[in-house]
């Protein structure tokens, strides 16, 4: 008995022994961890810090470089630009205010040496700081890349005119640009600044057609010039560190060259101040954190001193709470320290995501047309984007002062506050006008409004969104357009003027030509006749002969001079529309050619002709001419086939066609039918003056209508005329119209 209770007691002890050792290894254990964990969490910090720079200065690279590509897109956008053109551009990007270290940006063209002399005049001829521009230093070189546009933000900058090929490592960098395509960079430069104050210049090569060549020979052929920026890797570096999560712990930052072996290792910047000229980054020990970044050609390292020990004070607590509470705390801790490490970079992602929105309404705002306000229910502007600002030349703390009508024109002003109260009231939901405006500078600017009423669920007005558009281009070109139109009514009515009293000097001049003519004939036909009769006991004499040759040529002049006279008419008299049926026109035309038709075998066919608003007598004067034309140039058929008839209308006109199986003419010469005193075929073989056609065009032609033919040699010809289906005013005596085809 008393045996086994020695031994449970011995077992109970080494129990209690055990689960005291357990329990000092547990909490000794535990200890370690929290020591551990707490060196690792103070390495992470500095390796994020270190890494956060990192990401900072790259995109704040990436900015500057995207800076330079902007400025060179001017350049290639726009062709030549004046240095007044390259100042706004650069100041609407806040180079200062949004990129700081930035000290200038420049462009410098390619000039070869032949043209250095012109060059320097032509940039003299802006004048202002570019009187007497030279390409410094002087003397003859093959090329040069002179700084002709330059805006600056420091002191110690390169001066206007410095070749940038004077320089051996600027050469190197521009040559390494100008055949790689990419950007370049060269520095640091020292010498240009305090110690500790060191500079970096960036060039982008311009090439011809914006695009970079495929070959090296096509990029050194097809450079244009260079655009330049210069940075303080300072200012930078400090700019960057005031916004980064940084523990009070010393970093600085070094110039490596190109990053291979044995490169210069050149001091940068030193957040303490406590490096000297020529340190190396192994001053900061072999735990320091070390990180690389690259760009144009050059690379950075960025070095971060190791955090301090963990002392011992850590892990007492834990041993003298206990193992429950240690392994307590220990939970709790390591928890607490993933939920904050989960919280910032939740944080850390949303301020990206929010800074990125912002960036872009902000660029979207810059560049659109459409400028967007707000303002109060009075009229008030509370916000307004810069580019409205630009345009009415005011400054956006006063434009803030000041209501939407305040720079109206007083002219207009009333009908804008007539519109605003009714749109306040409710009674619209938006309004929309375009309004003169006064500029702070004194200039006019016309701007297209449109304001929208912003209201809460209850329906309650809150405030005005107003977008606002730059319409003075189109108001001006729309004033000088009326002008011009005006110009041209004036222009017009003066010519027609002229024409018409030209056309009345021409018919009275053709009339009386016409009548003196015709009574001129009819004294040779007299005469004629009375030595014919008188001749008449001598037959078979040639006067005989000779005299009936004059009577016929006579008689041949008489008709020439009333188908002139006829033209005449036909061209000028005044034009009476009515209904006119086509089909009792057609056969009217034919009864007045029945003796044409006496003695001849002819098939005619005539077929239904829609009716049509026309001038009965000049119709009729058409329906002649042209079934006169078929019937002469079909009489050599033994058996002539003349049809007349109609296509169904299209295009708002109607169709009316004569054809007939005569001899036909030449394609070629179809353009010559509708010609005063244009024939195609000799008066042996045919009787005619070549006026009939050319007053059938005529008639058509003041009837708003068109003729023209369709034919070949021995197979016949098809004479097409159109009308309108609607009436029109008599048109003036222009070139008639002709078409003709085969």
């Amino acid at each position: 008995m008393f045996k086994s209770g020695i031994v449970r007691g011995l077992a109970r002890g080494w129990v209690a022994w055990l689960l005291l050792q357990t329990g000092v290894l547990a909490t000794a254990v535990v200890t370690v961890l929290v020591v551990r964990d707490a060196q690792t969490t103070q390495i992470m910090a500095a390796e994020n810090a270190a890494d956060e720079i990192v990401t900072a200065i790259e995109a704040r690279m990436r900015a500057y470089v995207e800076v330079v590509y902007g400025v060179r897109g001017m350049f290639i956008g726009t062709g030549t630009v004046t240095p007044d053109e390259f100042s706004r551009f650069v100041a609407s990007l806040e180079l200062p205010q949004r990129y700081p270290g930035l000290q200038t940006v420049a462009f410098a063209p390619r000039v070869a040496g032949a043209e250095r002399d012109s060059f320097e005049r032509s940039v003299r001829a802006f004048g202002g700081d570019y009187g007497d521009f030279a390409i410094l230093p002087a003397g003859l070189r093959d090329e040069y890349f002179p700084t002709v546009h330059r805006v600056r933000f420091g002191s110690g900058q390169t001066p206007l005119g410095s070749d940038l090929l004077a320089e051996p490592r600027r050469r190197a960098a521009i040559e390494s640009a100008r055949d790689s395509g990419t950007l370049a960079a060269f520095g640091p430069m020292p010498q240009m600044y305090q110690q500790g104050q060191e500079a970096f210049f960036l060039f982008l090569p311009v090439y011809r057609g914006g695009a970079v060549p495929d070959t090296v020979e096509a990029r050194r052929a097809n450079l244009v010039g260079v655009v330049r920026a210069m940075l303080r890797v300072d200012e930078l570096a400090a700019s960057v560190t005031r916004g980064a999560h940084l523990p009070s712990r010393h970093f600085a930052l070094f110039d490596v060259g190109s990053g291979a072996p044995g490169d210069p290792v050149k001091l940068l910047y030193d957040s303490a101040g406590r490096l000297k000229a020529g340190a190396d980054y192994a001053a900061f020990g072999a735990e320091g954190s070390l990180r690389m970044l690259r760009f144009g050609g050059h690379a950075w390292r960025v070095v971060l001193e190791p955090p301090p020990a963990v002392g011992y004070a850590v892990w007492a607590p834990p041993l003298c709470a206990g193992l429950a509470i240690s392994l307590l705390l220990f939970a709790l801790v390591l928890s607490q320290t993933r939920a904050s490490q989960r919280a910032r970079a939740l944080v850390a992602q949303t301020v990206r995501k929010l800074s990125a929105t912002e960036m872009r309404i902000a660029k979207t705002e810059e560049f659109s047309s459409v400028m967007v306000l707000h303002a109060g229910l009075d009229g008030r502007m509370l916000r307004v984007p810069p580019n409205f600002c630009r345009l009415m030349g005011y400054s956006e703390a006063d434009l803030l002062k000041r209501r939407i009508d305040d720079l109206i024109h007083p002219q207009q002003g009333l009908a804008w506050k007539r519109q605003l109260r009714v749109l306040t009231a409710g009674r619209i939901k938006s309004a929309d006008c375009e309004k003169r405006c006064m500029c702070g500078d004194g200039r006019e600017v016309w701007v297209a409004l449109s304001c929208l009423l912003v209201t809460d669920d209850d329906g309650v007005p809150l405030h005005l969104l107003v977008y606002a558009r730059d319409i003075t281009a189109r108001v001006l070109a729309d004033t000088e357009l009326r002008r011009l139109h005006a110009d041209l009514e004036r222009l017009v009515e003066q010519r027609t003027a002229q024409l018409q009293a030209a056309n009345r000097e021409l018919e009275s001049f053709s009339y009386s030509v016409s009548h003196d003519l015709r009574a001129s004939v009819r004294h040779i036909s007299g005469f004629a006749r009375m030595l014919e009769t008188e001749l008449s006991a001598a037959p078979g004499s040639d006067a005989r002969r000779h005299l009936e040759r004059i009577a016929a040529a006579a008689a041949r002049m008489g008709e020439l001079i009333d188908d002139l006279l006829f033209f005449a008419r036909a061209t000028r008299a005044e034009l009476r529309l009515s209904s006119l049926d086509m089909n009792i026109a057609a056969q009217r035309a034919l009864d007045e050619l029945a003796p044409e038709l006496a003695g001849r075998q002819i098939a005619l066919t005539v077929g239904a002709l829609p009716p049509v608003q026309a001038d009965r007598g000049l119709l009729h004067q058409v329906w002649v001419n042209l079934l006169s034309n078929a019937i002469k140039y079909s009489t050599p058929r033994a058996e002539a086939r003349i049809e007349i008839g109609s296509q169904p209308a299209a295009g708002g006109e109607l169709v009316y066609f004569v054809r007939d199986n005569g001899v036909g003419f030449d394609p070629a010469s179809a353009h010559r039918l509708f010609g005063v005193f244009q024939r195609l075929h000799t008066r042996e073989e045919f009787e005619g003056t070549g006026i009939g056609l050319a007053t059938v065009q005529r008639i058509l032609h003041r009837h708003g209508g068109r003729i023209w033919a369709e034919g070949a040699v021995g197979e016949g010809a098809t004479f097409y005329f159109a009308l309108p289906v609607e009436p029109v005013e008599a048109l003036p005596d222009e070139a008639p119209r002709v078409a003709a085809s085969a």
